[in-house]
């Protein structure tokens, strides 16, 4: 019993981070929208003069549709105004979610004896700072959403005994992932992976999920632009491209080492996973059904990865290291550590023991505890860094906010690359006292 409860500690230990990372939101949020999130006062001005029409909402961001992030934002605007604040609460929110995901997989394929520990490490990933930019920047909303669908589709698709109903709610959380920016359309095909790795109905549901997946792909693409020409890379630079993915990568362990490292990381995360495919193709059903979970999260990272390189590595391979990619690519190193602990176990006594102490299994279990532990330090150093990236950032917002506050429009151009947008915006909000545009008590 004692045994049992000290195991439980890792897990309170991971339930309680979020709260950390919610106390250093509210902590350093500052009410001011920043860089793209500016292209949300033309939405919040619609909506306050009931002028907003779904061609709105529809529009293209970039190569993206944000219409489900659209819709959230206008939702917390209904309480009190826009709030760049209420955003990244949002956030958070989306995280812990992901974060309960993780766990409920992590339950479902892990021995119990290894549970905390594993979840623990997942949790130093999902929770960590090295994210800084998305976690600081309400405007990213989005890529939480399309993390979420993912976990989610592979929660349902790889349930035990799964129904028709859990196909249903997976096609759900891809669309609203779809609608919510590009790398959602990634969960498609992770789906397929994980439909393909658990034999129940295969051919059906596949089917099934093909063709929803087309449908919502192409009314997402349709009339949307392509990337920008400037930030594309040709299939001619394939070596480039390779470096950048692998970069994109490895970033949750590496960013702050800089480009030769990140690549470095990336490459050993590819070849973990690698080999964990290789082993999922060998071992019997039983395992395999343990495995495919992880196997099909880490297709999504990974998916994501190679089809930003070509969209994006124009602007240089640094590039790829960009805190906001962390938060996808950190998904792929929870799922190589969390299938790693799914091979410690042996096939013959099942998921609720641990395997008998023979060598090989000694081994496994020490190589994935070696492998947390590596991974967990490299990430918490990665943290570190972005922790001082957020401060820095966190303290000129607020200098630009006193700034604004005190009608001085040149700071304007260090919060959008259109400051004559940026303007316009400011006397619109203030128009509809919106949020943080609403008046201080007593001035008209």
């Amino acid at each position: 019993m004692a045994l049992r409860s000290l195991q439980r500690v890792p897990v309170l230990v991971a339930a309680l981070g979020i709260l950390v990372l919610a106390v250093i939101i509210l902590k350093r949020a500052v009410d001011l929208p920043y860089w793209d999130e500016w292209d949300w006062a033309v939405l919040v001005y619609a909506a306050h003069h009931h002028s907003l029409t779904f061609a709105k909402l529809w529009e293209a961001h970039n190569e993206h549709r944000i219409l489900v992030a659209n819709v959230l934002m206008l939702g917390l605007d209904r309480f009190g105004g826009w709030s760049p604040v209420r955003e990244q609460l949002l956030s958070l929110s989306l995280l812990a979610l992901t974060q309960l995901g993780v766990w409920t997989l992590v339950r479902r394929t892990v021995s119990h004896a290894y549970r905390g520990v594993c979840f623990l490490a997942a949790t130093v990933l999902l929770l960590g700072l090295g994210q800084y930019e998305n976690l600081d920047w309400g405007f990213q909303i989005a890529w939480f959403i399309c993390d979420l669908a993912a976990v989610v589709v592979v929660v349902l698709l790889t349930r035990p005994g799964g129904t028709w109903r859990d196909l249903g709610l997976a096609v759900f959380a891809a669309a609203l992932g779809s609608l919510s920016s590009s790398q959602g359309l990634i969960t498609w095909p992770v789906g397929l992976v994980a439909i393909g790795l658990i034999p129940r109905q295969r051919s059906a549901r596949a089917a099934l999920w093909l063709a929803t997946g087309a449908v919502v792909t192409l009314a997402v693409r349709h009339g949307a632009p392509p990337p920008d020409p400037s930030m594309r890379l040709g299939l001619s630079h394939l070596s480039a491209l390779a470096e950048y993915a692998l970069a994109y990568l490895g970033a949750p362990l590496a960013a702050s080492f800089h480009l030769g490292p990140s690549i470095a990381a990336g490459a050993a995360l590819v070849a973990w996973l690698g080999a964990l495919a290789v082993l999922a193709v060998r071992l019997p059903l039983s395992r395999r059904v343990r495995l495919a979970p992880w196997l099909a999260l880490a297709a999504y990272a990974v998916a994501a990865a190679a089809a930003t390189a070509p969209a994006r590595a124009g602007l240089g391979l640094d590039q790829a290291t960009a805190s906001r990619y962390v938060s996808i690519a950190t998904l792929a190193w929870v799922a190589a550590l969390a299938a790693s602990f799914v091979m410690v176990v042996s096939p013959s006594r099942g998921a609720a023991r641990p395997a008998p102490r023979s060598g090989e299994s000694q081994f496994r279990r020490w190589a994935a505890v070696a492998a947390a532990a590596v991974v967990v330090v490299a990430s918490l150093k990665q943290s570190a860094a972005g922790n001082v990236m957020w401060q820095l950032h966190a303290r000129d917002l607020r200098a630009d906010r006193e700034a604004v506050a005190a009608g001085d429009p040149s700071v304007l151009q260090h919060l959008y690359p259109r400051p004559t947008f940026a303007a316009e915006a400011l006397r619109e909000m203030a128009e509809v006292r919106a949020g943080v545009f609403r008046p201080a008590p007593g001035e008209p």
